[in-house]
């Protein structure tokens, strides 16, 4: 059941990708806006009590002067976003010797079933909440510290997880922190 799913999320993404994230109407969302504590430039989920940084890394959070309005929060691409798999186990390690974010010096890949609890699966293109996680890019796929067999990755196109196995370091995909 759950294949099939995905493939009728796939079939519809493809055929919507041009204009932009589509929303399955009638169906319940998985990731609502009102699961989320929005703090700036982090945001804390309430049911599994992970703070994710909502900006991926090389992105430099813009609250447009309205720290109250999260609505119209923007990730704007400041430094290299996309890393091999050795890169992103090292970007927390960095993060935390930097300050950190927010004030955290505790920040880590998330695994694979902690980074599936972001998918908006009422979603593609890209199957995320945007307001929660702003600018995500629907052709962005996200590492994940999972690795049997081979790193895994989710595709925040349509919210599938893959697996990298042949190759680490050819391979370049973005990086979102949790704590």
């Amino acid at each position: 059941m759950k294949k099939r799913f995905c493939l009728v999320l796939a079939l519809v993404a493809s055929a919507f990708a041009a204009y932009g994230q589509t929303c399955l109407d009638g169906v319940r969302m998985t990731a609502p806006t009102s699961r989320f504590q929005i703090a700036g430039e982090t945001v804390l989920d309430k049911r599994t009590g992970l703070t994710w940084q909502r900006c991926p890394t090389g992105y430099d959070f813009d609250d447009n002067g309205t720290p109250d309005t999260w609505t119209d929060d923007r990730c704007v691409e400041a430094a290299a976003t996309a890393f091999s798999w050795a890169d992103a186990l090292q970007v927390p390690v960095d993060v935390n010797a930097g300050g950190g974010i927010a004030g955290f010096a505790d920040w880590r890949l998330p695994n694979i079933k902690e980074l599936l609890s972001i998918v908006e699966f009422g979603c593609v293109a890209p199957a995320i909440n945007l307001a929660v996680f702003p600018d995500t890019k629907a052709a962005g796929a996200f590492w994940s510290s999972t690795s049997s067999p081979g790193a895994k990755v989710i595709s925040f196109y349509d919210g599938v997880p893959t697996s990298h196995a042949a190759d680490r370091i050819k391979n370049l995909n973005a990086v979102r922190l949790v704590r």
